[in-house]
């Protein structure tokens, strides 16, 4: 008997947990992003994180992205993910915006609501 396991929501909630508690701002590649992720949660187990950089920008467009885009507007807030070319190398930046003002991250120093 197998067992399928979902990643997409550890990997979300993952993801998340670094991204709200690093300003919500994140520009850089792919392996940043991963090396960032992984670093701020090492008890993540490693199959829910991507094994490289190409598969955590696929990662990031195919399942981090749609579920923050679901969740972003009933929280209060919107998800921003810009893909761009900076000096020959791949760049995303990502933004949380808070569309509330005082939002409830306001007291771990959210910057949008300040």
């Amino acid at each position: 008997m197998t067992t399928t396991v979902d990643k997409t929501t550890p990997l979300y909630n993952a993801f998340m947990d670094v991204f709200i508690a690093s300003d919500c701002e994140f520009e850089g590649t792919a392996s940043e992003l991963l090396e960032k992720v992984a670093l701020g949660n090492p008890d993540v187990l490693p199959e829910v994180l991507p094994a490289d950089a190409a598969r955590m920008s696929k990662a990031l467009s195919e399942e981090i992205e749609p579920i923050a885009n679901a969740r972003a507007e009933s929280k209060g807030y919107k998800f921003i993910v810009d893909r761009f070319k900076k000096a020959d190398q791949r760049v995303i930046k990502i933004n949380i915006e808070c569309q509330t003002i005082p939002c409830e991250r306001m007291d771990s120093g959210h910057k949008f609501c300040q």
